[in-house]
């Protein structure tokens, strides 16, 4: 029998409770959410691994536990009752623990919790889902040899921790992973499988004493075991400065320097995480704004200070660039370094970094997911659930001489480590856009069905990607209909007239893949990625899904309960609440005011014959595009696309458009909405009418404009300048959000702030965009505008999935599969009085939608 054998914490809100067996539980009940998180932490990641450090046991040993059966439940029972649950069930591992958790409405938490529980209690631990497993991280370590992003940060753990276990990546090295064995798995069970070593978490809509005693039947079988030690000596100083470098197929280089620093609680922990901010965080930080602005050196830089409990922390500056540049930033970056020791912080500066930071942890403990998530890593890293409590006072009580201090100490003339990765020697370097080799050109053809076919052969890759877009989505629906081309997305690929379900999801996950369905605003479709040398296990299926599909009603009556679950909680975030407000006033009588997910009324009566009905009228080849990218030869591409689809034919054709509506009334609107009095933040919306993606001539100036007032694939630019940059703080966060489609869109702005500064914020914005629409703007901030937008289209397409995605949304929606030449080259020739022109016309017609829990406070007055 298991019993509470004392409570560290014990408020109506909140509970810490130690078990008889050793087990811990963190009860903590949050009103703000109707929804509960579930999450049960244990001891025992890669860093703490023993003599299997290296082998990545901590994370094979968590994919045999959640894709195996657990106590009387099957693997498929626990896929079924995972999807019952809602389908936010899922498991990770990283360096200090093993987590399983889930997100589930709160009468749902019993079940989650038993679910979850099993995974501990009674594993199965199968031989031959061991031997599946480990083939299928065999190939996740393929994957991450492509991924430049996952080389460059183990480049730099090994140059950090040489010798230390913290140098080893949580997945592990192939030829130590390989030399795990079933028993070796058995073995590990037992060791982290235990009481002392198990932390739960429940937080959100729940009854504490219930949770409580459920817990102790749950893990009454639990052994107390062993705690795993967590204490590691500290890696050998760095004595001088360490370097490497890997060459991989990218456009541009990268690099990170990473500054030995202390381990989580040391006196110096808070202000070099302060530092951090004022050196990085936004583009009036101290390198930000030399490295990127001033200078233009980089593309993009950031970085952070992440200490741990178990070793010592670093402190990483990464950068992203052009190749010929690396020198000369890594230079600049140690210039700028060294300024600090004569060049003393700012109250300003060190202020705006306090409130970054304790902004950021009042964010996370918005969800219910958040605080769970906080109140478990704060327990596992510092036995105590209130240290993030101290850490906020630490924060706020950090003085500039400590910043500048602990500059002094760890970064100021310190030795550190350089990661670089560079482009192949034989890959173009250039500041502007130059055409791929020919060996990437792109191949085009059709079947006699009309089906386009579109392929490009990356030679590096390893990977092949495949895309097959529709036009549909939300313009093709109506309010009856709402959610009617989501619902299709949720059981296309669950079961064919020869295959089922579970074989479908077998043949993908045993191979690392999936097979995955969207829909949007403008399309739909069905899209995979995997390994090239899993091309033809994985096509034929594909073909499958497409052609046959069962699309049963029992299949929609297990997919329809999490949609309407989702769109319950559709207004649980401060963005989607003002983004889904505004939208349904600024389109009006458009297609766009639906949500892509439907509403209750619209799903609720969707049916399979409905479903069914949408498939045979949309899904045809002249309504089609599919497009492979990736590490296959472009003649079998063509060639297995048409064996196995040529034959294809519909009656069907292309869907289009009617007449596109109109915006409503003409002049300026405000509209505001009453949010739940326990939300915290406010929401503006300043939105104009947009373009549709027939409309080429202006895209380019309204993409220059825009990225001057909200920056192109991160928030910068002019909002960002006046809301949160030095000491502007009258924001959380602001964006731009706008979109173009088949019909017109709007060109858009949201910012996040206190209810009490809405209509500063507001001011604020309009000011700016009145900057902009006025013309006052010089050259300099239409290239670097230019630049953002350039750099951006150019990483959206490294991979053979973006690749591929691209090709076939752009081409099904009528604007071409390599549209994004013809755009950068508009971009880049774009005049000056081309966007003083654009934003003139454009910048009118504003509407406004404030979402706040104080509307009274609301004072704006339209002109």
């Amino acid at each position: 029998m298991l019993t509470e054998s004392y409570r560290i914490v014990d408020r109506p809100e909140q509970r810490v409770v130690r078990y008889s067996n050793g087990l811990t539980a963190i009860l903590a009940r949050h009103d703000a959410t109707p929804t509960a998180a579930v999450r049960i932490m244990v001891r025992g990641g890669s860093v703490l691994e023993g003599d299997y450090s290296g082998t990545g046991i901590s994370h094979l040993f968590e994919h045999l536990i959640t894709c195996d059966g657990a106590g009387a439940h099957s693997e498929a029972d626990l896929l079924k009752l995972a999807d019952a649950l809602g389908g936010l069930v899922n498991a990770y591992t990283t360096t200090d623990h093993i987590c399983y958790h889930a997100t589930v409405e709160g009468d749902q938490t019993p079940a989650a919790l038993d679910m979850l529980g099993q995974y501990v209690v009674s594993p199965r631990l199968s031989a031959e889902v061991f031997h599946r497993e480990l083939g299928v991280v065999q190939r996740e370590l393929e994957r991450d040899r492509d991924d430049p992003e996952t080389q460059l940060e183990e480049l730099v753990q090994e140059l950090l921790y040489e010798g230390h276990p913290h140098a080893a990546p949580v997945i592990g090295y192939r030829d130590r992973l390989v030399t795990l064995t079933h028993e070796d798995l058995i073995a590990h069970d037992k060791r982290v499988h235990s009481g002392e070593n198990v932390i739960v978490v429940v937080a959100g809509d729940i009854d504490i004493d219930d949770i409580s005693t459920l817990v102790c039947d749950i893990f009454k079988g639990l052994a107390r075991g062993r705690r795993i030690d967590g204490h590691l000596e500290d890696p050998r100083p760095l004595v001088s400065t360490r370097r490497a470098s890997r060459s991989m197929d990218v456009e541009s280089a990268s690099l990170t320097m990473a500054f030995p620093t202390v381990r989580e609680r040391h006196p110096d922990d808070v202000p070099l995480d302060l530092l951090s901010s004022i050196l990085l965080d936004g583009d009036d930080a101290i390198l930000v704004k030399r490295l990127r602005w001033d200078a233009q050196l980089v593309f993009d830089i950031g970085g952070t200070h992440d200490s741990a409990w178990y070793a010592p922390g670093s402190f990483q500056i990464s950068a992203q660039c052009e190749a010929e540049h690396i020198d000369r930033v890594e230079a600049a970056i140690l210039e700028s370094i060294a300024e600090l020791a004569s060049r003393c912080v700012t109250d300003a500066q060190l202020a705006r970094a306090k409130r970054q930071n304790l902004t950021t942890i009042l964010f996370h403990r918005e969800t219910a997911e958040g605080l769970a998530t906080q109140l478990g890593d704060d327990y596992l890293a510092a036995g105590d659930v209130s240290y993030c409590e101290a850490y906020i006072k630490r924060i706020k009580a950090v003085t500039i001489d400590e910043v500048m201090s602990a500059a002094e100490r760890h970064l100021i003339g310190r030795p550190y480590v350089c990661a670089r990765i560079v482009p192949n020697r034989d890959a173009a370097v250039s500041g502007r856009f130059e055409a791929k080799p020919s060996s990437n050109v792109l191949s085009r053809s059709s079947t006699d069905g009309g089906l386009c076919v579109l392929a490009k052969h990356l030679p590096d890759s390893a990977f092949v990607a495949v895309s097959m877009s529709f036009v549909g989505g939300v313009v093709a629906e109506t309010d009856g209909t709402s959610g009617l081309c989501n619902a299709l997305n949720s059981v296309w690929a669950r079961g064919t007239t020869s295959r089922s379900a579970d074989a479908i999801a077998a043949a993908f996950a045993e191979r690392g893949a999936s097979l995955r369905a969207s829909s949007g605003l403008n399309q739909f479709g069905l899209s995979f990625v995997s390994l090239a040398e899993d091309f033809d296990g994985l096509w034929p299926i594909l073909v499958d899904v497409l052609l046959n599909p069962a699309l049963s009603e029992t299949e929609w009556d297990k997919a329809r309960p999490p949609i309407l679950d989702a769109i319950s909680r559709r207004d649980e975030s401060w963005h989607n609440e003002l983004v889904r407000f505004a939208r349904e006033h600024f389109f009006e009588a458009h297609p766009y005011r639906m949500s892509r997910i439907g509403t209750e009324a619209s799903v609720s009566a969707i049916h399979s014959e409905a479903i069914r009905g949408l498939y045979q009228r949309l899904v045809c080849p002249r309504n089609a595009v599919i497009s492979i990218a990736g590490g296959v030869e472009t003649d079998k591409m063509l060639d297995v696309v048409r064996c196995d689809l040529g034959s294809w034919k519909s009656e069907g054709g292309r869907w289009r458009c009617e007449n596109a509506p109109s915006f409503g009334a003409s002049g300026d609107r405000l509209f505001v909405k009453a949010s739940s009095e326990d939300r915290e933040v406010a929401g503006v919306f300043i939105g104009f009418p947009g373009l549709s993606y027939a409309n080429r001539a202006d895209r380019a100036a309204v993409a220059i404009f825009d990225t001057m007032l909200a920056g192109y694939s991160l928030a910068s630019g002019r909002l960002f300048q006046a809301l949160r940059s030095g000491d502007n703080d009258l924001a959380y966060e602001v964006a731009g959000i706008g979109f173009a489609g088949l019909l017109p869109g709007y060109i858009a702005y949201s910012s996040g702030c206190e209810p009490t500064r809405v209509s500063d914020v507001y001011h604020a914005m309009r000011a700016q965009i009145d900057v902009i629409r006025s013309g006052t703007f010089d050259a300099d901030e239409v290239g670097r505008a230019k630049s953002m937008i350039r750099t951006g289209e150019l990483d959206g397409l490294q991979s053979s999935a973006e690749i591929a995605v691209r090709m076939s949304v752009d081409e099904v929606l009528g604007v071409g599969a390599e549209d994004w030449r013809s755009f950068i080259s508009e971009v880049e020739s774009a005049s000056i009085d081309s966007v003083r022109d654009a934003a003139s016309r454009y910048l009118t017609q504003a509407t406004i939608a404030i979402a706040t829990p104080e509307p009274d406070r609301v004072d704006i007055t339209l002109g």
